[in-house]
């Protein structure tokens, strides 16, 4: 999940990124601030540790520019990532000092910003680590990501599928989701599937790893589309 902030002293050219970004934005994240200035921009990060997890910073703002705006940012924040919006190539040269994430040239490209926001995201999910972690009537376990299968609930148990293993433990599917990095797919009430682990999706049901998962008629539109785009972006690697 990403929350977004956009920083340009500009009107119009803020609202044109958030105009070509919002339409990109995946379930959960949202653009929640929108900055007229790279002192409040920064103010505002400071104050609101942990908030923001991506921010657009036009370099050449005034009476603070883009470059010096993210020294400052980096002087309490290492973590969030940077992207700088220019009108001129050269002076994206400059994110390197600041570890920027990286930069887009004015007006910002649908298909740029789309790559941008799908490698943050994998970015994003690497930091918070590869392993699921949890509490079982055996103790903690942790589980690579990449060998969850699906999750289903029943009753007050939420259970781990990972090959012939079903790991049980106390917990809600609602809130598991929202801890999930963003290739496992909800497709019904009762089932969580990871996308990697999807060989076809046929009608009302999910293939994965060998077993058939139903998908409920409510979420079948949202859970093939984001199915289909998640199997399309791992085969062009991503």
């Amino acid at each position: 999940m990403l929350r977004i902030g956009i920083c340009d002293d500009e009107r119009a050219s803020a609202e044109k990124l958030y105009l070509t970004l919002e339409p990109l934005l995946g379930e959960g994240e949202e653009i929640i601030y929108e900055f007229t200035n790279g002192v409040s921009a920064a103010n505002w990060l400071e104050k609101h540790p942990g908030e923001m997890e991506l921010l657009f910073l036009d370099v050449e703002m005034k009476p603070v520019d883009g470059i010096k705006t993210a020294e400052r940012i980096r002087t309490f924040d290492r973590d969030i990532f940077l992207v700088f919006v220019t009108g001129h190539e050269e002076f994206a040269l400059s994110g390197y000092r600041v570890n920027a994430a990286d930069y887009v040239i004015k007006p910002a490209k649908k298909e740029r910003l789309a790559a941008l926001l799908d490698r943050v995201r994998r970015e994003q999910e690497a930091r918070s680590g590869a392993v699921f972690a949890f509490k079982s009537p055996d103790g903690i376990c942790q589980i690579p990501y990449s060998r969850i299968r699906y999750f289903y609930s029943e009753r007050r148990l939420v259970h781990v599928i990972c090959g012939e293993e079903d790991i049980p433990f106390y917990g809600k599917l609602s809130e598991l989701e929202k801890t999930l990095p963003h290739r496992f797919v909800r497709i019904h009430n009762r089932y969580i599937v990871n996308a990697d682990w999807v060989e076809r999706l046929n009608g009302n049901k999910v293939i994965a790893g060998g077993v058939e998962l139903p998908v409920s008629r409510s979420m079948k539109q949202e859970a093939a589309a984001s199915l289909a785009r998640l199997i399309l972006e791992e085969g062009k690697g991503g």
